[in-house]
């Protein structure tokens, strides 16, 4: 559970924690963190090949878009479960097996891409999750804002959202060169429970494996960017660690 605001600040930066009904008035550098399970599942597409992902507020956008542009997918979700017409379901682990090379894709969810529009006037807006954090960071530090705003997009009503609550925290304490006890941050995701999304025996195997997928801290050597074109919000990865 987070507060409608948590704000830490020193001389050179300050970090805040906001959620989906606190978000829209940050202006300086965002960082919209999904870990379980959009931002997981858009690293993952991006390593599969992706080109770029659009963002969709509703399925209807979501698929209109892939109507008037033959050759994009529709990625997503509707409260978790797959959607009708849709090519791509938000689940990192069918994704990683996926050969997505140049695609471009448009991804709908429930809380990450609702948290992105929401954040639209952002100077600086990007993707945050476990398998991109330190990446994210690296991003972050290059471009110097003033405030990082993390918005915790997985709580509903001030309970729940604790994995992205660890994310933010670790990528907070990375940005101000704390020690990390990175197995306590993971212990916090673990308490996401697949049965939430659905009872099938099967899908929360899936589920299961989508977790395994989103803890693999650090995995991706990219961070990911959103920006403003023709109207809308696409998604790059932009590559920040190397050596």
């Amino acid at each position: 559970m987070i507060p409608s605001k948590k704000v830490i600040s020193n001389s050179t930066m300050e970090i805040e924690q906001l959620d989906l009904h606190t978000c829209g008035g940050a202006d300086d550098c965002v960082v919209v963190i999904d870990v379980c399970r959009a931002f997981s599942s858009a690293a993952y597409a991006f390593d599969a090949g992706a080109r770029q992902i659009y963002l969709g507020g509703s399925v209807q956008e979501a698929l209109q878009l892939k109507r008037i542009n033959p050759g994009w997918l529709a990625m997503g979700e509707v409260d978790g479960l797959p959607v009708d017409g849709f090519d791509l379901w938000n689940s990192p682990a069918q994704v990683s097996k996926d050969d997505l090379s140049e695609k471009t894709l448009i991804l709908r969810t429930t809380a990450g891409t609702q948290g992105m529009l929401r954040c639209g006037n952002a100077r600086h807006l990007l993707a945050g999750s476990f398998v991109v954090a330190k990446a994210t960071v690296k991003l972050i530090q290059r471009l110097a804002p003033q405030r990082v705003s993390f918005v915790i997009t997985g709580t509903r009503d001030g309970v729940g959202g604790e994995e992205d609550i660890a994310c933010a925290d670790y990528m907070t304490a990375l940005l101000r060169h704390k020690p990390v006890n990175l197995e306590e941050h993971i212990q916090k995701v673990r308490k996401w429970d697949p049965a939430r999304i659905s009872q099938n025996p099967s899908m929360i195997e899936l589920l299961r494996e989508d977790l395994e997928c989103c803890l693999q801290v650090d995995r991706f050597d990219f961070s990911m960017q959103v920006f403003r074109r023709d109207g809308r919000l696409v998604m790059e990865k932009v590559y920040t660690i190397s050596g």
